[in-house]
This record gives C-alpha cells, sequence and structure tokens, in this order.
C-alpha cells in the first residue's frame, strides 16, 4: 500500500506535469489516482489480481477521474505498451524473475526516448537487473520518512540509448 503522503515523497524531484505514470502492479489504484491529483496527465495501473483491479475502477469511478486514470487486469509480462509512458512505478510487485522479464520488456520497448523517463523501484526491487542494466542509471536514492522503506529512482539514459542506437 502506497500512501499519498509517501507517494508525494516519491515524486517531490520528478515533475508530473504532462507525463504518462504507470503503476506496475497497482492493486487498489491508490498511486494512479495520487499521481493523476499531482499533475500527470495520463495514469495506468497494471494489475494482475482480477480483485483487486475491479477495487481499482471503483475508486477510480468514486474519485471522478476516469477522463486520465485507468486500470487494466493484465500480467504485466503481456503489457506491449511500455514505450507509451514516462514514469514506471513498482512497489513490491511480484518475484524476482518476473521483475526482470517486466524490466526487459520495458528497456526494449524503450528503444527510442525524446523526454526524460523514470523507474521507480519502492521497497523490496530486484536491484541486481536494475543496478546492471546500461540503459538506466540510479538518478536518486531516498528512504521513506514514513515507512522506512527504500526508494530507488533510475533515470532512462537517453545519451546511452542513442550511443546504442548509432551504433546498431
Amino acid at each position: 500500500l502506497t500512501t499519498k503522503k509517501s507517494l508525494a515523497n516519491i515524486l517531490k524531484n520528478i515533475d508530473l506535469k504532462g507525463k504518462r505514470f504507470l503503476d506496475i502492479g497497482s492493486g487498489k489504484g491508490g498511486p494512479i489516482c495520487y499521481a493523476s491529483e499531482f499533475g500527470a496527465k495520463n495514469c495506468l495501473g497494471l494489475e494482475y489480481e482480477e480483485e483487486l483491479h475491479h477495487r481499482a475502477e471503483k475508486n477510480i469511478r468514486k474519485l471522478n477521474l476516469q477522463d486520465n486514470v485507468k486500470s487494466v487486469n493484465i500480467d504485466a509480462r503481456l503489457f506491449k505498451k511500455y514505450d507509451e509512458f514516462d514514469i514506471y512505478f513498482m512497489f513490491n510487485p511480484f518475484d524476482d524473475d518476473i521483475y526482470e522479464t517486466v524490466f526487459n520488456s520495458i528497456i526494449s520497448q524503450n528503444q527510442s526516448i525524446k523526454s526524460d523517463k523514470y523507474l521507480i523501484a519502492y521497497g523490496r526491487a530486484n536491484t541486481k537487473i536494475l543496478n546492471y542494466s546500461d540503459r538506466i542509471e540510479l538518478f536518486l536514492e531516498l528512504q521513506c520518512p514514513n515507512r522506512k522503506n527504500r526508494i530507488l529512482i533510475y533515470q532512462f539514459s537517453s545519451q546511452i540509448i542513442n550511443f546504442i542506437l548509432i551504433n546498431l
């Protein structure tokens, strides 16, 4: 569970205005609703568990955020539109092997980056795969003052990606 206060603390170093926010393992939809309130133009939650997805949809309707906040009931490994988002948020969504598969999908679907993109790993994350990637670099490491969880914010390196594209 990510509270509004926790997400505000996590995102204080990232300008959300006009950004597209994706919560992978979105549960009941809190972060996608909060991100919308913080200025994100499009917010999508991917949730594998059908019951949690339905609760997220109910919360979105209750807050009247249907215009720019959505929840999708899907296995994150099957999602094909990672390149359409700017901010990727993951709070302990799944086991390390699935985490690696999803991370690799995010990277492979982002061959061309025109703006700053960030991946936020909140809580327990497969930092091994994140720290050894040549496509992202650690932007900021924080600790949530409320829950004491570790927050790692990675920035996609457009210079690295451009170098890879030029040298293909």
